[in-house]
């Protein structure tokens, strides 16, 4: 087999796995919110709305469109680069939700403390660097509507990393 075939046999093995990977995240994330949804109308729609409970619809809305906005097959160019824009923002979005839903956790843990303000920021800046670590991928990349062989067309985004700033960040 040649070098370029196996290559080939490779990035289809990868895409598959993506693809099957993508449909199971999608069909629990959908199943878990449709199991629940009598408890959201119950806990969140039935009372009045509260920053809490602002939070939690947030979290829950955004975890099921991320998935869902990945599945749906978009067509040409700008179909593309719309499709990264709202995905960046979903995914964005939901790791700022989760960070604040954390340290707000935490400032309740350590209410009697002087350090509870510290700590509470402290969480939800650590846990901003998947956030500005994905911007900086996003602005970095670039998506193409590309003919792939065998599956069709679709959707990729390359990031344009030089190769040292990839390398030293494994290091």
């Amino acid at each position: 087999m040649s070098a370029s075939t196996a290559d080939f046999l490779l990035e289809l093995s990868n895409f598959l796995t993506d693809s099957d990977i993508l449909s199971a995240v999608t069909c629990l994330t959908v199943y878990e919110f449709i199991i629940t949804f009598d408890q959201e109308v119950a806990v969140v729609w039935s009372r009045k709305l509260t920053a809490t409970s602002i939070l939690l619809l947030a979290l829950r809305w955004l975890m099921v469109l991320g998935p869902l906005l990945q599945t749906i097959p978009f067509k040409g160019q700008q179909m593309c680069i719309l499709s990264e824009v709202l995905n960046g923002f979903i995914t964005c979005a939901t790791a700022t939700v989760i960070s604040l839903v954390l340290a707000l956790r935490v400032y309740a843990l350590w209410k009697e403390s002087r350090l509870r303000y510290m700590l509470a920021g402290l969480v939800f800046v650590l846990l901003q660097a998947e956030v500005w670590t994905n911007v900086f991928g996003y602005t970095r990349s670039v998506t193409t509507y590309d003919d792939l062989p065998i599956v069709g067309h679709f959707c990729v985004r390359y990031l344009k990393i030089s190769p040292k700033v990839n390398t030293s960040s494994m290091v």
